[in-house]
């Protein structure tokens, strides 16, 4: 054990070039502190500047030191274990004895942990957590080899025994000697056990976290029974946990164990939490039932999310009224034009077509534009036309067939010739060489 801990003699820093520039430059500076064992830990954030001292003698506290007065602080939310074990990361070269030498934070960083005793193993365990590492410093300190072997066995745990979720509660050494049991009782736990808390990621454990973990599974049996048979239990599913039951309930035990097969660390894909909670809204806000415990994967959560998108559209869609299409349409063997009359009959339209006429919605409602579909039996597929309103009439501003594919002269003629009859004007008052124009 005694070749784990760090010291001053082997720790040395990686080569900085232009270091003094790099100690102007860094946020956090460290001074090592003889009359305490402590180490003062100064933040810059802009102008401001705040100053920190965690103190090993006595006993391991913490206080912030604000005109001049010493404020004793339960955490430390900006101190992180790791920003001292880069600091002091061992290397073999002159340049890191050199900084070793000349930089007070890295020999104030060293001779810090030096004065802890805590082996680096531990230390690096510490610093995978998200938070409280000051807290979890404090334990390690006080329980030594125990502790580090609980952050190996049962990281959340460990976490519980070294972070009160109360603020009012036994002392950190009381909580050192409690049973696993106890604690959890102490803390509400009804349906979690020490062993459901091993599945917990190490690198997913905040306060927050735990705290939904508890009250989940406190008001739902069976969504602990459920996490006891999943593989892990990682960020995405804490989160999941955190949010309302009512969005919780949409998801079956399949996709529970699904999530936990994510890996906080490598999976890149959306936290379903934020997708179901707007599936949840989406469907409140406009009456949409949804069926409890129905979706088992992530093809089923993208599924459900664009049926209730779907039914949302069609709800705005049916208080949206068009005006009366300016043009009436005709029917024939050869040529059929319909006019687009509401908001439903358009989207399914620029569905089917691959374009996007949606987008003119706004303009069709104030009698700007207005869209016409039209098919013949000759045409590759139906087409699209739109007219617009200029000069006080009504001129052909675009015609195409499915996904924007340019039409034929005859179509392009076809529609020309409808245009002006429908308006009682003469079929040259709209040539192809004109219709572009407007």
């Amino acid at each position: 054990m005694e070749a784990d801990i760090v010291t001053l003699e082997e720790t040395i820093t990686p080569y900085i070039p232009d270091w003094p520039l790099c100690l102007a430059a860094r946020p956090i500076n460290y001074t090592w502190q003889d009359d305490c064992a402590g180490l003062q830990i100064c933040e810059r954030q802009g102008q401001k500047e705040t100053t920190w001292v965690i103190q090993t003698r006595p006993s391991i506290e913490a206080w912030r030191i604000q005109d001049q007065k010493r404020l004793p602080v339960e955490s430390l939310p900006s101190f992180r274990i790791q920003s001292l074990l880069e600091l002091v990361e061992p290397t073999r070269d002159d340049a890191g004895q050199l900084l070793l030498a000349l930089d007070p934070s890295v020999s104030s960083a060293c001779a810090f942990l030096n004065f802890l005793g805590i082996p680096k193993s531990t230390l690096a365990i510490l610093a995978e957590f998200p938070e409280r590492h000051f807290e979890l410093l404090k334990a390690a300190v006080l329980d030594g080899r125990r502790f580090h072997e609980l952050l190996s066995a049962n990281a959340a745990l460990a976490f519980l025994y070294a972070v009160p979720l109360y603020p009012v509660g036994p002392p950190l050494r009381s909580r050192l000697r409690m049973r696993a049991k106890e604690l959890l009782e102490h803390y509400g736990f009804v349906n979690v056990s020490a062993r459901m808390l091993r599945k917990v990621s190490r690198t997913a454990i905040t306060h927050e976290r735990l705290v939904a973990l508890r009250d989940a599974t406190n008001k739902d049996r069976w969504l602990a029974r459920v996490l006891s048979h999943t593989r892990s239990i990682n960020g995405k599913m804490l989160d999941l946990l955190g949010t309302d039951r009512n969005v919780r309930e949409l998801v079956n035990a399949q996709f529970w164990i699904e999530l936990s097969k994510c890996d906080d660390e490598t999976d890149l894909a959306p936290n379903p939490r934020s997708s179901l909670s707007e599936i949840r809204e989406n469907a409140r806000s406009f009456h949409i039932p949804l069926p409890a415990k129905s979706i088992g994967s992530e093809e089923a959560l993208v599924s459900l999310d664009q049926r209730v998108r779907r039914k949302m559209k069609s709800k705005i869609f049916e208080t949206i009224r068009f005006p009366p299409p300016p043009l009436s349409g005709m029917t024939g063997s050869r040529l059929r034009i319909t006019p687009i009359s509401n908001p439903i009959a358009l989207d399914q339209h620029g569905h089917r077509m691959g374009n996007c006429v949606l987008d003119s919605l706004l303009k069709i409602i104030e009698g700007r534009v207005y869209f016409y579909s039209a098919g013949s039996p000759f045409w590759p597929s139906e087409a699209t036309i739109q007219v617009i309103r200029g000069h006080g009439i009504w001129w052909l501003s675009a015609i195409e067939w499915a996904h924007h594919t340019r039409v034929s002269a005859e179509c392009m003629s076809e529609a020309l010739h409808w245009l002006a009859d429908a308006q009682g004007l003469p079929k040259r008052a709209f040539s192809e060489s004109l219709w572009n124009r407007h």
